[in-house]
C-alpha cells in the first residue's frame, strides 16, 4: 500500500485493537443496515453485482422528468439514512476508544479539513457518501443509463422481461454471501450463466429462483427455457449491431424497439425527451458521434489507465458507417462475420447505387441544374464507398 494518506488494507485494519463483542452489538447492526442501504443504490449501476435495472425504469411517472424527481426524493432519503448510520457508528467508536470531544474534533478535521467550517451545518458524510452514485439522478447520466440498458437488452446482456416486471428479479443474497455469477438483471440460461441462443430461461424459472446466487429446484420448474421467438425482443446473438437505417440490425432501430416495449404509444415522446436530456438532435446523432454514447460508455468502464468497454464502436473515418460489437460475444470469427454479413453487403448495395447514378449522368447531359445535382450525388456516393 501507499505510505501516508488514508489506508484501508485488511492487514492494517486487523492490527487495530477492537472488542469482538461490539460486532454483536448495535454497531454490527448499524453496519449491516448501512451496507444494505448502499447496496440498494447499486441495483441501478450496471457495473455492480447487484444490478437489476436503470434508475429511470424503477421509478414511476409519465415522463422522464417526473421519474427523475421521484428518484431525487428516494435517493435523498437513502443518503440521509446512510449519514445517520455513519454518525451513530462514529459515536459508538469514539465511546469505545474513549475519545474526548477535543480528540473527536481533531479526527474529523484531519479527515474533512474543508468541510467542518464554523457556522456551517454541512456534514462530512454527505460529501463522502454522495460520490458517483449521484449519477443515477443527474438527467444526462440517468438517460445514458437507460439507453445503455436498452442496448444491452437487444444484445442479450440484460433481461428485458425484468424491466417490464421487476418481480421477476431475484432477491439479493445475504450481505456476506458470495457474489453472484450474474447480476440479477442479466439474461441467463438454466445453469445461471449468460444465456445462449435457444437457451433463455422461462418466467417460471425466474420466479422459482430463491435468490441471485441460488438456482431453483429442477423439480419445481416444469418448463425451464422458452423458444427465442417467445422472448419480447429479438436478440442479436452474433453480438453485432450496425449504424445503418436500412439494416434490420440497425442500432438505433433496435434501441427504439426497447423503448416501444416499455412505453408503447408514448415511445416517440420518451425518445424526444431523452434526446433533450442528452442535449442531442436525435438518437442517431448520439450513437453515431463517438463523443456521444461511446465516450460516456468508455468513462463508465475505465479505471485509472485501464479502459474496458463492453460495447466496441468500429467506425469509418467519415462516420458514415459503423459497427457495434458486444465484447462477450467476440470470438475468432467475429470480424469475419462483420465483414461478410454486414460490410460487404453494404458496399455492394452502395456500389449498385453508384452505378445507377452514373447511368443517369449521360441522359441528363449538359451543365444544367439536374446535371449538377447528379454530379454532386455521384461525388457523395463515391465518398461514402
Amino acid at each position: 500500500g501507499k505510505v501516508g494518506g488514508v489506508q484501508y488494507e485488511s492487514g492494517l485494519i486487523g492490527k487495530v485493537p477492537f472488542s469482538a463483542s461490539v460486532l454483536e452489538s448495535a454497531m454490527g447492526t448499524l453496519a449491516i443496515s448501512a451496507a444494505a442501504a448502499q447496496r440498494s443504490r447499486l441495483t441501478t449501476d450496471e457495473r455492480s453485482h447487484s444490478y437489476c435495472a436503470p434508475s429511470l425504469l424503477l421509478a414511476v411517472g409519465n415522463s422522464l422528468i417526473e421519474r427523475l424527481e421521484q428518484l431525487r426524493c428516494t435517493d435523498t432519503t437513502v443518503q440521509r439514512s446512510l449519514v445517520a448510520y455513519q454518525e451513530e457508528i462514529d459515536d459508538l467508536t469514539y465511546q469505545l476508544y474513549g475519545f474526548s470531544s477535543i480528540d473527536k474534533a481533531d479526527v474529523e478535521s484531519s479527515f474533512f479539513p474543508d468541510v467542518r467550517v464554523e457556522g456551517q451545518a454541512s456534514n462530512p458524510q454527505e460529501v463522502e457518501l454522495g460520490g458517483e452514485q449521484e449519477s443515477v439522478i443527474e438527467p444526462y447520466h440517468a438517460t445514458f443509463q437507460l439507453l445503455s440498458h436498452l442496448l444491452g437488452c437487444t444484445l442479450g446482456r440484460w433481461d428485458a422481461r425484468i424491466t417490464l416486471d421487476p418481480t421477476l428479479a431475484p432477491a439479493l443474497a445475504d450481505i456476506f454471501a458470495p457474489l453472484p455469477v450474474c447480476s440479477p438483471g442479466m439474461l441467463v440460461g438454466p445453469r445461471g450463466v449468460p444465456a445462449q441462443k435457444g437457451g433463455i430461461v422461462s418466467a417460471e424459472w425466474l420466479r422459482a429462483r430463491p435468490d441471485s446466487i441460488t438456482l431453483p429446484d429442477e423439480k419445481s420448474v416444469h418448463r425451464s427455457t422458452i423458444p427465442d421467438a417467445e422472448y419480447p425482443l429479438e436478440i442479436a446473438w452474433d453480438g453485432i449491431l450496425v449504424s445503418d437505417s436500412e439494416h434490420t440490425q440497425d442500432v438505433v432501430d433496435r434501441v427504439r424497439e426497447g423503448l416501444a416495449l416499455l412505453w408503447g404509444d408514448r415511445a416517440d415522446a420518451i425518445e424526444k425527451e431523452a434526446c433533450e436530456l442528452l442535449r442531442v438532435k436525435s438518437l442517431r446523432d448520439y450513437f453515431g458521434n463517438p463523443r456521444g454514447f461511446f465516450e460516456e460508455h468508455i468513462k463508465r468502464y475505465s479505471k485509472s489507465r485501464r479502459k474496458a468497454p463492453i460495447y466496441w464502436l468500429l467506425q469509418s473515418n467519415k462516420r458514415s458507417y459503423a459497427l457495434w460489437l458486444y465484447y462477450y460475444r467476440l470470438d475468432g470469427d467475429s470480424l469475419f462475420k462483420a465483414l461478410t454479413n454486414y460490410v460487404d453487403p453494404k458496399i455492394q448495395r452502395e456500389e449498385a447505387r453508384l452505378a445507377d447514378l452514373s447511368a443517369q449522368r449521360a441522359p441528363v447531359g449538359g451543365m444544367g441544374g439536374a446535371a449538377r445535382q447528379t454530379e454532386r450525388a455521384i461525388e457523395r456516393q463515391e465518398l461514402l464507398i
